[in-house]
């Protein structure tokens, strides 16, 4: 990861000047969502401004499983489709989002305001729901521009291609968009060819949870550490998490987004200690170099019996050589 500094063009190529050196290419795709604009500006066609708009989403306990079986939509606003209620594959509901356009694009808050109104409305289309039932809250920031539709297609200088203002419903509409791209590089000359080692689909991972009770005395037969639960609220297992972190889980929300572990009514507050020790253990560190989700994002601080890692983080950490969970 790095941040774009500069865009100069040479010799027909496209020059794009990061944090970490650069890197020269016939096209550029400004896909920088809610920087797209940033990037353009950068590139010599600032034509458009990126407008934030927050949406605060609630994530629901299983106890709901099966209370709708579908995507319920109120009737839509002039700036989003509504307040949902939106079942999960895995058995939980979401409700949400608020649409709300603010000035800072790096605002990812949850409100009060927001829960009351995602709650008020849901109740009107799913009376049994209640605040109790929340175990999660997110809030995510689309990128909207002037005139609410999608901005893709070539700019003034040639080579640079912007798919930016893509808003609701971007992640149904991103294979499209996809395939139109494609259409559009080919049109400036880009030949395609096919990766003849593509691998369309990995082995499904076994989840313990949706096993058979025999199939489960089976398994942890055969491999004595899927008899051993990691997280009790979704029932997963060490073996699961053993083979996540085997299939390139390097940090707590890889295993958790693999397996769900940490993703149920405790949010983690039964397994985290757990998932972070296999994780320490699997990769010959320390649990103060295991991260949440990468770069800064360490979850506990450097003891003092680990010199190595306590200089390397002292300042990060204020100093302090206790350990924390």
């Amino acid at each position: 990861n790095c941040s774009v500094q500069r865009l100069t063009q040479e010799s027909g190529y496209w020059l794009i000047h990061t944090t970490r050196g650069t890197v020269a290419s016939r096209f550029v795709i400004n896909a920088a969502g809610l920087h797209a604009d940033t990037i353009a500006a950068l590139a010599g066609v600032p034509t458009f401004t990126i407008r934030p708009r927050k949406g605060e989403e609630y994530l629901l306990d299983k106890r709901l499983r099966g209370l709708v079986k579908r995507v319920i939509f109120p009737c839509p606003t002039p700036v989003s489709k509504g307040i949902l209620i939106i079942p999960t594959y895995d058995g939980t509901l979401m409700i949400g989002p608020t649409a709300e356009d603010i000035p800072d694009n790096a605002d990812l808050t949850t409100t009060t305001e927001g829960a009351t109104l995602v709650f008020a409305a849901v109740k009107e289309l799913a009376p049994g729901i209640s605040e109790r039932d929340c175990i999660a809250e997110f809030a995510g920031l689309r990128a909207t521009v002037d005139g609410n539709d999608f901005l893709i297609g070539p700019s003034a200088k040639r080579g640079f291609f912007n798919v930016a203002g893509i808003q609701s419903p971007g992640l149904t509409a991103a294979p499209a968009i996809a395939d139109l791209v494609i259409e559009l590089l080919r049109d400036d000359g880009l030949a395609f060819v096919p990766k003849a080692n593509f691998v369309a689909a990995n082995p499904a991972p076994v989840h313990f949870a949706t096993l058979s009770t025999e199939e489960q005395i089976a398994l942890a037969a055969q491999d004595r550490r899927y008899g051993r639960i990691v997280c009790r609220c979704e029932l997963v297992t060490e073996g699961e998490v053993v083979a996540a972190i085997d299939r390139g889980a390097t940090t707590l929300d890889g295993i958790k987004f693999r397996t769900r572990a940490g993703m149920g009514r405790c949010q983690g507050g039964f397994c985290t200690g757990r998932c972070m020790t296999l994780l320490a253990a699997h990769q010959g560190t320390s649990l103060s170099a295991i991260t949440k989700r990468g770069g800064n994002s360490w979850l506990v601080i450097p003891r003092l019996d680990d010199p190595p890692l306590a200089s390397a983080r002292g300042a990060a950490v204020g100093e302090r050589e206790d350990v924390t969970l």
